[in-house]
C-alpha cells in the first residue's frame, strides 16, 4: 500500500515537473506569444520580453527540480512547496494586471491554472511526509 502512495506522489510530482518544464520552455522561447496568451500585458519591448523569458527560465528550473527529485519525497516536498509559492505569486501578479488587461478571460484562465497548480503542489507536498 505504501509503495502505491509513493508511486502516485512521484507521478504527480513528475507531471507537475513536466508541466513546468513545458510552460517554461514556451515562455523562454516565445515571450511575445506567451505574453499575449497568458494575459500578462507587459510592454512588447526588450524589457517585457526579458521579464517573460525570466519567468520561463524560473519555470524550467522548477520543472527540472521536480523531475529530478520526484522519487525523493523529502526533497520533492520542498520543491512542491516552493512551486506552490511561486504559482501563488503568479496569481497575485495576474490579479494585479486584471484591471488593465485587454483580455480578462485570458488573465482569469491564467489565474485559474496557477490556482490548480498551487492546489496540486500543496496537496502532494502534504502527502509526501
Amino acid at each position: 500500500m505504501q509503495s502505491k502512495i509513493k508511486m502516485r506522489q512521484a507521478t504527480i510530482t513528475g507531471g507537475l515537473g513536466l508541466a513546468c518544464l513545458g510552460l517554461g520552455t514556451m515562455f523562454a522561447l516565445f515571450p511575445g506569444f506567451m505574453n499575449r496568451a497568458a494575459g500578462f500585458n507587459l510592454a512588447n519591448g526588450r524589457e517585457g520580453k526579458a521579464v517573460i523569458r525570466l519567468v520561463g527560465m524560473r519555470d524550467v528550473a522548477f520543472g527540472l527540480g521536480l523531475l529530478l527529485t520526484r522519487d525523493k519525497p523529502q526533497i520533492a516536498r520542498t520543491w512542491l512547496q516552493l512551486l506552490a509559492l511561486i504559482a501563488g505569486s503568479d496569481i497575485l501578479a495576474l490579479g494585479l494586471s486584471l484591471p488593465g488587461s485587454k483580455s480578462k478571460l485570458k488573465t482569469l484562465l491564467g489565474m485559474s491554472s496557477s490556482a490548480a497548480i498551487t492546489a496540486a503542489a500543496l496537496v502532494n507536498s502534504r502527502d509526501s511526509l
